[in-house]
């Protein structure tokens, strides 16, 4: 069994799949493009459309999915413009295994998160209580708690975390971005950075993102199919999901306060021991195509 050094190595000499390299500047335009766009199309719509108290949860419902949806929209053209598709930068199918190992990383993943979290916004809540309180403890634009859609608001932010946002995350970051600046400065290079970017797009928890995203793009090098990182992508955000949902239900829907907050820093030190030992020992048996029945090739 390789260990990801090597396997990084591996995939650093192997180079990324020709038909996938497409320039860095471009997709960071489409990027930058689709935030503006949806943002702006999503505002105009819901000041046309809908009466002003009902705004907010319809706009946090759909602030989220509309940029996504037009990002990809917008990467299929360099795509195909490259002669390949959707279908073929996604990979192999993995098995069951593969997918086990995927929930496991999530699972990994939340963890070293949480406790990242905890670890940086516990000293800033004395240091910068106002801070910490409007931009960490403040989810309301992730999971509204009031409007006349909020059915619709909390069905959209789970599809939105679940599902479109992995989906268009990792198109973008693992299947486009990292083999772009692999070509032009190489893999470790590329990891190191397209791991900074997007921790910057993640500013709530840069180092647990930065992590996160270099863990990714490590599976996406090794293994040469984006699902592992899809579904890992989507375990990760699942959790999350849960227990901001879970939290909201069985704790009220009032943010938290700062003293409540600081009460709580157990939360990551459990993060920690779970998501530590798991996530070494997730890299120690990463999955590789190279091994018999890891990965299924899509049927013909």
């Amino acid at each position: 069994m390789q260990e990801p050094a090597a396997s990084l190595e591996a995939g650093a000499g192997a180079g990324p799949p020709e038909p996938y390299r497409v320039r860095g500047r471009v997709l960071l335009g489409y990027l930058v493009l689709s935030q503006f766009v949806g943002i702006a199309l999503v505002l105009v719509a819901t000041r046309q459309l809908v009466a002003p108290e009902h705004r907010d949860s319809l706009d946090a419902a759909l602030l989220g999915v509309v940029p996504y949806a037009i990002l990809v929209t917008l990467l299929l053209r360099p795509i195909s413009r490259t002669g390949s598709s959707i279908r073929r930068l996604l990979g192999p199918l993995p098995d069951a295994a593969a997918r086990r190992w995927a929930f496991e990383a999530g699972v990994a993943l939340v963890g070293i998160s949480l406790a990242f979290a905890y670890a940086i916004h516990l000293p800033l809540s004395y240091l910068a209580p106002g801070f910490v309180e409007s931009w960490v403890l403040d989810t309301e634009w992730l999971l509204p708690t009031s409007g006349q859609h909020l059915v619709f608001a909390w069905i959209m932010s789970f599809l939105t975390m679940v599902l479109v946002a992995p989906f268009a995350e990792e198109i973008l970051f693992r299947g486009l971005l990292l083999p772009a600046w692999a070509g032009r400065w190489g893999a470790r290079k590329a990891v190191v950075r397209s791991s900074l970017l997007f921790a910057l797009l993640h500013p709530e928890e840069p180092l647990g993102a930065f992590l996160f995203a270099a863990v990714l793009a490590v599976v996406f090098l090794r293994t040469r199919s984006l699902w592992l990182p899809i579904l890992c992508h989507v375990a990760n955000n699942f959790l999350a999901w849960l227990l901001l949902a879970v939290g909201q239900v069985a704790f009220g829907t009032d943010p938290w306060t700062i003293a409540e907050f600081r009460a709580s820093w157990w939360q990551g030190l459990v993060g920690l021991l779970i998501g530590a030992p798991l996530l070494v020992r997730v890299l120690r048996h990463m999955p590789s195509p190279r091994e018999p029945g890891v990965m299924e090739e899509r049927a013909a």
